[in-house]
């Protein structure tokens, strides 16, 4: 009984994602992807310390293995993009939703003198380490377009409870940043400081200059402001949601799960919402990516239940929107599973087209300025 029960919660979680209003008959197809351009990872050194240290076990693969894309992986992904086609002559186009910051360590006793971290431009990652600006005109990764791009978060960084923690020598936070990673060996801590914006009341002011320095920066590295914006881990403050949707004039606010969660002291409240549903008080609309594609996770299922999900979207009269980590479509440390998951995602894109042959490939941007 508890197996079932537990079954019927999540079928009703994944059918919560597909309500409300808004409704198309066309089968629009749009991959929403978050992460790129942070740099978790440095490489194995950083890896390697980490499975050294005592107590530390990732809660997930980011925490250890999520390191910054390279060249290669550009040119891959462009290249296993653009030999799929639609209807219309479009290729696939992956909304790559991007972290303008990177952290810098230094040494803690620094951190704590100056009561700040450190940060370094995506653009000066990118020179640091040979990685080209896509975003360029020039660039041959993006021509034909297969990549659209929109704001992610300052740094995917909650620097207070990092600070914190490094502080107050919490939970091997400051072992971790001497080291050069960021991590925690508190079991309980899913987000692993991640949850840039998961400060809760106390910090709405904070949150939302952080942010604004984020929208700043964003539009002087792309040439234009984004569109929408996806917080980081889907966690916002529920009071802050007009002020961030006023702050960055943004058409739409796009969260994974159904659902936005604020901080609520010890523990995240979550909130449901619905595709088209707008935002009171602003010209704000939900997007709700309704669709997971994530091989790193779910292994040889990834295909069969991104498929389940499209197929439950398109029932619902709903677009398709495939959430889909960077992390993905990154060789990293380990190029057998690369390989792998590359060729998933090959066979995801056959199979959409196979079984809906006038399926149509979006960026999330094109559709907010379609349809919203």
């Amino acid at each position: 009984m508890k197996n079932i029960l537990k079954n019927l919660y999540h079928r009703y979680r994944k059918d919560e994602k597909n309500f409300g209003s808004f409704k198309i008959d066309q089968h629009i197809i749009i991959f929403d992807s978050d992460d790129w351009g942070c740099q978790r990872i440095h490489g194995r050194d950083e890896k390697n310390f980490l499975s050294s240290y005592p107590g530390f076990r990732p809660h997930d693969p980011f925490e250890d293995g999520d390191v910054l894309e390279t060249s290669k992986d550009f040119e891959n992904l462009s290249h296993l993009l653009l030999s799929f086609k639609d209807s219309a002559g479009r290729h696939p186009i992956f909304t790559l939703n991007y972290v303008v910051n990177n952290l810098k360590y230094s040494s803690d006793s620094l951190v704590k003198k100056e009561g700040a971290f450190q940060f370094e431009s995506l653009t000066n990652t990118y020179v640091r380490m040979g990685v080209p600006f896509i975003w360029d005109s020039s660039s041959s990764f993006n021509n034909p377009k297969v990549f659209a791009f929109s704001l992610h978060a300052f740094a995917h960084l909650n620097q207070t409870r990092f600070l914190n923690d490094i502080s107050s020598n919490s939970n091997g936070a400051k072992d971790f940043y001497n080291n050069g990673v960021t991590a925690s060996t508190d079991p309980t801590a899913f987000f692993c400081y991640m949850d840039e914006m998961g400060g809760g009341k106390q910090s709405v002011s904070s949150d939302l200059s952080v942010l604004s320095k984020a929208i700043n920066q964003f539009s002087s590295i792309f040439g234009e402001r984004s569109l929408s914006f996806t917080p980081s881990c889907g966690v916002i403050e529920k009071s802050a949601i007009k002020k961030i949707c006023t702050l960055g004039n943004f058409r739409c606010l796009k969260i994974s799960d159904g659902f936005y969660r604020s901080w609520g002291g010890s523990h995240y409240s979550k909130h449901p919402f619905r595709t088209g549903q707008k935002i009171p008080g602003t010209k704000t609309r939900f997007l709700c990516r309704n669709c997971d594609f994530e091989p790193i996770f779910s292994n040889d299922q990834a295909v069969e239940l991104c498929l389940n999900d499209i197929n439950n979207a398109f029932s619902k009269k709903k677009p398709a929107i495939i959430s889909t980590h960077r992390m993905n479509y990154v060789c990293g440390f380990d190029e057998k599973s690369y390989l792998k998951r590359m060729a998933m995602l090959s066979d995801l894109l056959s199979r959409i087209l196979s079984q809906y042959p006038d399926a149509v490939f979006m960026s999330s941007d094109e559709f907010i300025l379609r349809f919203f």
